[in-house]
């Protein structure tokens, strides 16, 4: 699914408002980069969000849905790297 920026900043709060948290993975240069939307208590999906490259002006971006205890191990990985430790009973 690709979706605009403001849909994007929507996600994000809404995911926030709901317990959930923001980290960005990779810095992005038009838009998001890549970012995780995660849940440390398991509670809610997650969301990988990244940013894919149009032109050199525009962006936008895809999201993948993963259930509540499903985010693939690479970024499971990158998020241990940021500092970032889920719940030793939610892996």
């Amino acid at each position: 699914m690709e979706i605009g920026t403001k849909d994007i900043e929507k996600l994000i709060q809404k995911y926030i408002d709901n317990g959930g948290e923001y980290i960005e993975l990779y810095e992005g240069t038009l838009g998001y980069g890549v970012i995780a939307l995660v849940d440390a208590r398991g509670k809610l999906k997650q969301f990988i969000i990244k940013e894919v490259y149009l032109n050199e002006w525009s962006s936008t971006h895809t999201i993948t849905t993963y259930a509540k205890r499903g985010l693939p191990k690479k970024y499971d990985k990158k998020l241990e790297e940021l500092g970032f430790y889920r719940n030793v009973d939610y892996r």
